[in-house]
């Protein structure tokens, strides 16, 4: 198990890296293995994060539309971020194919027009782990597995 901690850098809306020093040392103190300073809004602030710690494996955030400015992949990594994560970047691609797919329901009055364009049933299935779900409460749950019936699997 990896444990992170998260660390506030801003006080009254002004980056304060003395007080980031204090709150990451004392998370490492008590065991954190990896790093995260919240929001830093430009390449200053995140050069001065890494230069803070530059033996901590780091993480960095990369929420598009957030305060905290793109940067690419290869700065992060010369800079020891060795964690990045992505929380919205799927969801953002899944938003719009969403309004397009319902912009032409609404348009045909149908999905049949759209249905050759997306994913077959039990390709999505398998992406969500439906199947492993199933497995687990098969092996884990109140019933017997005689009582418990999984959904058939779509035709593709």
């Amino acid at each position: 198990m990896t444990i992170s901690s998260s660390s506030p850098a801003r006080t009254r809306g002004r980056w304060r890296a003395s007080p980031l020093r204090w709150h990451a040392r004392r998370y490492r103190e008590a065991g954190a293995d990896a790093l995260f300073v919240e929001a830093p809004q430009s390449e200053a602030e995140i050069r001065a994060i890494a230069n803070a710690f530059p033996h901590v494996p780091l993480l960095f955030n990369y929420a598009e539309g957030g305060k905290t400015p793109a940067v690419d992949h290869a700065t992060l990594a010369k800079l020891g971020f060795s964690i990045v994560t992505f929380p919205i970047s799927t969801m953002l691609a899944a938003t719009r194919s969403m309004r397009g797919v319902l912009a032409r329901i609404k348009q045909d009055g149908s999905p049949t027009n759209v249905v050759a364009e997306l994913p077959p049933f039990n390709d999505f299935l398998d992406f969500t782990g439906l199947p492993e779900v199933w497995q687990l409460e098969q092996r884990y749950g109140d019933r017997r597995p005689e009582d418990h019936e999984r959904p058939p699997r779509a035709a593709n």
